[in-house]
């Protein structure tokens, strides 16, 4: 079908150098194919979404042989597909404990102790927040940031306070480098600039 044949096009596209020899390693099943956040795939309705679903669920029917691993957020997973499911689950108290002690340049114990503590206090919003890996890198990184710098505000109140403080601070170290695009333009001004390249890319 026309979806299948974009989606063949689609992998073979993105093969690059391996590209002419896809076919003999698609035969032998020698490929791993990670499609990643299923849930970001752009639709414009949801016949069309279902219909990119099931051209991608088509491929891998017609490469059984090889391997696929697929990723998507639990809320948005409505669809079974015929493979065997893990769940991450959000990291322990004890989990994130460790992650502290054992990230490099955060600081002290002191400061490890102090961020862990702080975030114990925020009860049911715990796991929700700061229970994933990615969350506590940024959170870390946004943390001694701001201890450093004698900020008021140590930890964000919420998931999208924490990427707001990440941004900013990653846009204050860019302005000291010589600033991500000319100085005419405000900071402001680079943030929606870069916001749009963001959005533009996920829609490649």
């Amino acid at each position: 079908s026309l979806q299948n044949a974009f989606v063949d096009g689609w992998v073979r596209k993105r093969c690059e150098l391996l590209e002419p020899y896809l076919d003999g390693y698609l035969k032998s099943g020698q490929c791993v194919f990670l499609w990643d956040a299923l849930n970001e795939m752009p639709f414009e309705s949801e016949e069309q979404y279902a219909a990119k679903l099931n051209a991608l669920k088509q491929f891998m029917k017609d490469y059984p042989d090889n391997r696929f691993i697929w990723s998507c957020r639990r809320l948005d997973y409505k669809e079974s597909l015929p493979l065997h499911q893990v769940e991450i689950l959000p990291l322990s108290v004890a989990k994130i404990r460790q992650f502290f002690h054992n990230l490099r340049g955060i600081g002290e114990e002191e400061a490890c102790d102090a961020l862990s503590e702080e975030l114990e206090k925020r009860g049911g919003k715990f796991d929700e927040l700061f229970g994933r890996p990615l969350m506590l890198e940024l959170l870390c990184a946004v943390y001694e940031y701001n201890r450093q710098a004698g900020g008021s505000e140590l930890i964000p109140k919420n998931r999208g306070k924490l990427f707001e403080m990440f941004v900013n601070m990653l846009m204050g170290r860019e302005q000291r480098r010589g600033g991500v695009l000319p100085r005419r333009y405000s900071p402001k001004v680079q943030e929606v600039a870069l916001q749009q390249f963001a959005f533009a890319m996920m829609d490649a």
